[in-house]
């Protein structure tokens, strides 16, 4: 297997050190979550104007690029829970997501 450039190096540290941030925005949306349970779920935003779902899928992209497998794949299952209206699974994932951001992000 090739040793990564110094480059790609640097993104991955850069974007490791974003899952902080990434975390406080999926406590905000938990706590917006839960503080809605009677508005619909896609009225929920994650800041910027995203949708919870906009958002959770631009973190299964990223994550997946940088090799967090784990978080895309978890970050997949809650957009499928917020499709189908599962508010408890989502509020589930969502907490579950960002334990695990929180675990990288100190890592």
């Amino acid at each position: 297997m090739a040793e990564e450039s110094p480059q790609v190096r640097a993104l991955k540290e850069r974007y490791q050190q974003s899952l902080a941030e990434k975390s406080q925005t999926l406590g905000e949306l938990i706590d917006r979550l839960a503080s809605n349970k009677h508005q619909g779920m896609a009225d929920i935003e994650a800041g910027d104007g995203d949708s919870i779902a906009d958002y959770l899928h631009r973190l299964a992209g990223s994550a997946g690029m940088y090799g967090y497998d784990d978080i895309a794949q978890l970050a997949r299952t809650a957009i499928a829970d917020q499709r189908q209206g599962e508010t408890e699974n989502l509020a589930t994932n969502l907490a579950e997501l960002r334990s695990l951001l929180d675990r990288y992000s100190s890592s």
